[in-house]
């Protein structure tokens, strides 16, 4: 819970260690990783988690990979979907901005968005553990006065390196 609320790397490059790359790799996958996420947006990508074959026999990739460093690649849709999910009980709705599609003739509804999931990544009780261990970043952690305190909001924060210049950006979910 600590670890989580301070966002402390090096507990996390540990529990990476003792998961494994197999379990590594089988849970960015689970959540969305190395899958185009199906948005009805053009040229969306992919967030990038390495296969288990890169990380397996190199424990300092192994424990990069495990904070999210080394080769992985998020991109912000990628955080908001794991977020979603951790908070809608291990389910990721499919991502999308249309709401409907409305003939310019008629002025009828031709076509509406149906909303549905597009991946389950973990059980409700994981998401839900998850979900209150994120809590803790709002309210002792790193992400503590930003939101007013009458406010439950599960968050987690981080640093990611952009590779320009060796430039580095702050986020959070």
């Amino acid at each position: 819970a600590t670890a989580l609320a301070v966002s402390c790397d090096t507990a996390y490059a540990q529990i990476g260690m003792d998961l494994g790359a197999q379990n590594l790799a089988s849970e960015a996958i689970a959540f969305g990783f190395n899958k185009v996420p199906p948005v009805d947006l053009p040229g969306v990508i992919a967030a990038y988690f390495p296969p288990t074959s890169t990380i397996a026999d190199n424990k300092p990739a192994m424990a990069y990979s495990a904070i999210g460093q080394e080769n992985v690649q998020e991109t912000p849709l990628e955080d908001a979907l794991v977020a979603a999910g951790i908070a809608d009980g291990g389910k990721i709705m499919a991502p999308h901005l249309l709401d409907r599609v409305i003939s310019d003739n008629t002025g009828q509804v031709v076509e509406s968005y149906q909303p549905h999931i597009w991946l389950t990544a973990t059980s409700p009780r994981t998401a839900n553990a998850v979900r209150t261990l994120m809590l803790g970043v709002a309210t002792h952690g790193t992400a503590k006065g930003v939101f007013p305190s009458y406010l439950d909001v599960a968050a987690k924060t981080g640093t990611a390196e952009t590779g320009a210049n060796g430039c580095s950006a702050d986020w959070m979910i």
